[in-house]
């Protein structure tokens, strides 16, 4: 038992009981460490074995609030190479993670673990007074953090999600050093949304091994993250506008960073709550089918969905309102395909 207790990872976890003496059996100290909330490591070659302590090392930081020893640190930063990514990350986001993200992020552990935001180090945010681009995506992952929900449906979402939201916050914009283009004494990325969705996808799918509905969530509020910012800009938050915000995000909260002008994005957020809620009470009853456009002479195909599509958006803004001005709406679209020479 001593030379199993001898091979733990800190010394808060080396402790045992013997149920034949009625004793605890301590002989690395991990009591006294629990009574000061000290992380100490047992033997430093135990972290080289099992590298996944590493992680675990900020997790039981993340979770209970344990302080490191003086040398952990240096310890950390040594074996960061030899780690490979596991349940613990999943952890540590699921507890208190902004400040323990902050401090993977000055031992360069989280260079390891995400190595997609290595470039963002040197990369100035342009827009934000706060450092760089790595910077200003912790800071996004502490304000996902500290966000309060405004509805009840939000806050059971990000009770079950919070965690995939905060990794979402972090890598936002992982794509934009890769997208970074001056054009005389302006900035822009274009694209680095979308493109960073593809770089997230493919990173919590193959490397993470997220599920489907996880990956689609981080991916999707990635690609999206943008979207609230442009219907901010808009001189009027229409109701199409706000429907297709929606209608992409498939219900998950789109907003991944925040900044200036925080006032007018909690205006576009309220307006799109309401909005999706007045869509939760008895759907729309859809005024035509593909049956409909099979009469009217159309191949079933992409098509279909692009037609009945937009006539649930002029639905949805009041435009359209009975199945005759729908099937006429349609067989204007068709007859337009049709004389273009598209069907």
């Amino acid at each position: 038992m001593l030379t199993n207790l001898k091979r733990r990872d800190f010394t808060v976890n080396a402790i045992a009981y013997s149920v034949r003496e009625g004793e605890l059996i301590d002989i690395v100290g991990g009591v006294r460490d629990i009574g000061s909330m000290l992380l100490r490591p047992v033997r430093e070659v135990n972290l080289r074995n099992d590298p996944l302590r590493i992680l675990r090392a900020f997790r039981l930081q993340a979770e209970y609030g344990f302080r490191f020893e003086e040398g952990l640190p240096k310890l950390l930063r040594k074996y960061r190479g030899l780690l490979r990514i596991g349940e613990e990350m999943r952890r540590i986001l699921a507890a208190s993670a902004g400040k323990v993200i902050r401090r993977m992020a000055e031992y360069e552990v989280l260079d390891v673990v995400l190595p997609e935001i290595k470039p963002m180090r040197g990369l100035p945010h342009f827009k934000f007074p706060v450092g760089s681009l790595l910077e200003h995506s912790l800071w996004t992952l502490e304000e996902v953090e500290r966000y309060q929900p405004t509805r009840e449906w939000e806050a059971k979402y990000l009770d079950e999600k919070l965690w995939l939201v905060k990794l979402a916050g972090l890598l936002h914009d992982v794509a934009k050093p890769q997208t970074l283009r001056e054009e005389g004494n302006e900035v822009h990325f274009y694209g680095h949304d979308i493109i960073g969705a593809r770089i997230v996808r493919k990173k919590t799918k193959d490397e993470l091994r997220l599920s489907n509905d996880e990956t689609k969530v981080i991916s999707t509020i990635v690609r999206l993250h943008m979207r609230p910012h442009l219907l901010m800009g808009e001189p009027v938050l229409t109701r199409h506008a706000m429907w297709r915000l929606i209608r992409d995000s498939e219900t998950n909260d789109g907003i991944a960073s925040g900044g200036r002008q925080i006032d007018k994005l909690k205006r576009v957020r309220d307006s799109v709550y309401n909005l999706y809620e007045e869509l939760q009470k008895p759907k729309l009853s859809r005024l035509v089918t593909g049956y409909d456009l099979i009469d009217m002479g159309l191949k079933p195909g992409p098509i279909f969905k692009k037609i009945l599509g937009e006539v649930e958006e002029l639905q949805v803004e009041g435009i359209i309102t009975t199945r005759e001005q729908a099937l006429k709406y349609v067989k204007k679209k068709v007859d337009e395909l049709k004389s273009s020479g598209r069907v």
